[in-house]
């Protein structure tokens, strides 16, 4: 092979194997793991912005394996901040540069193959001898011309083969590329059929969702003004209560201030009447004991005008059996009288000597009289002695009958 042809030959092999290695080197580069989700989380249509990243992911996701590394480190390098991740913008810089990749790839690829034809029309051309040849040199350049034209040949045919095969190859690729886009263009309607489907059943969840919280909303404000309807119904019937128990408070306390002032009047009213049942009675037994009094006092005055209690001169002894038989009649008279009455023995004198001595034998007669009276059965309790002496005298002291009538024993009763 001549160095021309080794060189063309190389050549177009050289542009095969980086064809073969810049394909094989596509899946360098991986593809950004964004979500679109999470791009469109901040949009104010949250749903078209969804569909539209959801479309161009698929979109890149199918041209990326054939996509020269460069335009993919192209365009992921625009993606720094303050730029944020979008599938629509490296959708739009992944066509751009993949037409012009493409465009460059086609014309280089024009470029050798013109170049090889180029090398391979001058190599068949004749060349110019700077001198004629001997007929043994003419007979070997005649044979090696010809090994060489047909070795030339050779090669031309086999390059066109090989050129004819990479054409077929580049139509069957791009048969393929097309197929594949088909099939990938399919897969995206498919998928973005079902991301619609699953959007609009998103939607309708979303409105259900909405639905139910303004139903829920709904009966919370209805919960709640029922609530507060039912609050303020207890509040009123608090406030009824608690006037219906203040008022209650206030009757019950009116009822038995009045129950109280009821019960202090029929207090006072009984008090009044058992005061004046005491006192009728006090005064009934009063005058039942006066008149006993009476009817007593009046009887032994009777037995005691009968006689006179007659006593030794200057002694308490009773003088004569006259006197003795009149305090019988007057014991048996006392032991008659009803009632609890008090017996009192009164002891007079007249005027005649001390008073002080007077005093005390008028207090000694009168004692002489009481005890006769209690041995004769009146009880002890009812009778009294007392002397006066000559205090109160019944006549004057002046004449003997006047000073006989003040020497007396008297009964009182009480």
């Amino acid at each position: 092979m001549t160095p021309s042809l080794a060189r063309i030959t190389t050549g177009l092999t050289g542009g095969l194997v980086a064809s073969v290695i810049a394909v094989s080197s596509a899946w360098a580069q991986d593809l950004p793991n964004w979500q679109p989700r999470n791009i469109c989380s901040s949009d104010s249509a949250n749903g078209q912005c969804l569909l539209f990243e959801q479309r161009a992911q698929n979109n890149v996701a199918a041209s990326w394996s054939v996509l020269p590394q460069s335009a993919r480190a192209t365009c992921l390098a625009r993606f720094i901040p303050p730029l944020e991740p979008s599938w629509r913008i490296l959708g739009d810089c992944i066509e751009v540069e993949g037409r012009r990749a493409q465009q460059v790839g086609v014309t280089a690829r024009k470029k050798r193959e013109d170049e090889a034809l180029a090398q391979l029309s001058s190599a068949r051309a004749p060349t110019n001898q700077p001198r004629k040849p001997e007929p043994e040199e003419q007979k070997q350049s005649a044979a090696q011309n010809a090994s060489d034209q047909k070795r030339i040949a050779d090669e031309e045919a086999s390059f066109m083969a090989r050129l004819a095969e990479q054409r077929r190859a580049d139509e069957e690729a791009a048969a393929n590329s097309t197929r594949r886009a088909d099939i990938e263009r399919k897969r995206v309607e498919v998928e973005e059929a079902s991301f619609m489907a699953l959007l609009a059943a998103q939607r309708r969840a979303d409105a259900a969702r909405q639905q139910k919280a303004l139903a829920d909303k709904s009966k919370a404000a209805a919960l709640k003004a029922a609530e507060a309807k039912n609050a303020a119904a207890e509040k009123a019937q608090a406030a009824t209560e608690a006037k219906r128990a203040e008022a209650d408070r206030r009757r019950v306390a009116n009822e038995e201030a009045s129950f109280m002032a009821l019960l202090a009047a029929q207090r006072r009213a009984d008090a009044e009447a058992a005061k004046r049942k005491a006192a009728a009675k006090k005064q009934a037994v009063a005058a039942a004991r006066a008149k006993a009094a009476q009817s007593c006092q009046a009887r032994i005055r009777q037995v005691q005008s009968s006689g006179v209690i007659q006593f030794a001169l200057n002694s308490a002894d009773i003088a004569d059996s006259t006197g003795a038989a009149l305090l019988d009649k007057l014991a048996e008279a006392a032991g008659k009288c009803e009632g609890r009455l008090a017996i009192s023995v009164e002891g007079h004198t007249d005027s005649q000597g001390s008073a002080a001595g007077n005093k005390r034998l008028s207090q000694t007669r009168a004692q002489t009289v009481a005890d006769y009276l209690r041995n004769k059965g009146v009880p002890d309790e009812r009778v009294s002695a007392i002397g006066f002496g000559s205090s109160k005298p019944v006549a004057s002291n002046r004449t003997s009958a006047g000073r006989a009538k003040n020497r007396r024993i008297e009964f009182k009763v009480k």
